[in-house]
């Protein structure tokens, strides 16, 4: 059959003819070509590069907090935090199969060049971290939900990965806070809020003045924040004196 549209061809069309003229249509209107999704992994790639997530996050999470406590960050440390990256970087993406990174590069280069730009002082640590959720959503946008097959789809990766270097970055941040030895982690721990509270939960370790003098960790609940992470916020925050 040519490639025509007009009303006689079409209504000659075999129910075949009509199920590819639909599917070719669906896929000009969607932006999809027939074959696997962008971002669709493995799950060794999934899990491989959900680690190299938490690398990114790690050091953006150290960086957050000294910037959260005045502390003056010095080129000097923000170099040793790419060397530290780099090292982690090389061995992920060795790990990697060659269509995986392949799919990735422009999500991998997008939160490396997030970094770059971190060392080179064009952004602060909590815009680089937000430059690294950005790219989890360019991910997160080519949907999938949730599969049952074998393979990560772009949402179960963009999940998987934005939890990963969440845990990291809250890792990140209580190292650093520890290092100062003033917090107070009482009331956040015993109300359960260390952050990621659930999966793509976007909250973040905070610290907050107590009126003794003291600071106390606390949830910093996300924009986007539900109502679960909120409560627990809430709680941490009636704890403080």
């Amino acid at each position: 059959m040519s490639a025509c549209s007009c009303r006689a061809c079409l209504s000659a069309a075999s129910d075949t003819e009509l199920e590819r003229i639909e599917t070719a249509l669906e896929g000009i209107v969607l932006g999809k070509a027939e074959g696997d999704p962008p971002y669709l992994l493995e799950p060794e790639d999934a899990e491989t590069a959900g680690t190299l997530m938490q690398v990114y996050g790690s050091e953006f999470g150290r960086a957050k907090a000294q910037q959260e406590s005045g502390i003056e960050i010095t080129p000097a440390m923000l170099q040793e935090a790419a060397l530290r990256v780099e090292f982690q970087r090389a061995q992920g993406l060795a790990l990697l199969s060659d269509s995986a990174r392949d799919r990735l590069a422009p999500v991998l280069d997008g939160v490396h060049g997030a970094l770059q730009d971190m060392v080179e002082g064009r952004l602060n640590p909590i815009q680089a971290g937000a430059r690294m959720a950005a790219a989890f959503d360019q991910v997160e946008a080519e949907g999938g939900g949730i599969s049952e097959d074998i393979q990560y789809t772009p949402y179960e990766w963009s999940r998987l990965a934005r939890t990963e270097a969440s845990f990291a970055d809250s890792a990140g941040r209580e190292a650093e806070l520890n290092e100062q030895g003033t917090v107070d982690w009482g009331p956040l721990q015993g109300q359960g809020g260390y952050p990621p509270i659930h999966p793509n939960c976007m909250c973040a370790l905070g610290v907050m003045d107590g009126s003794d003098g003291k600071l106390y960790a606390v949830l910093n609940p996300a924009f986007s924040a539900c109502e679960v992470c909120l409560a627990i916020a809430e709680a941490i925050d009636a704890e403080i004196p």
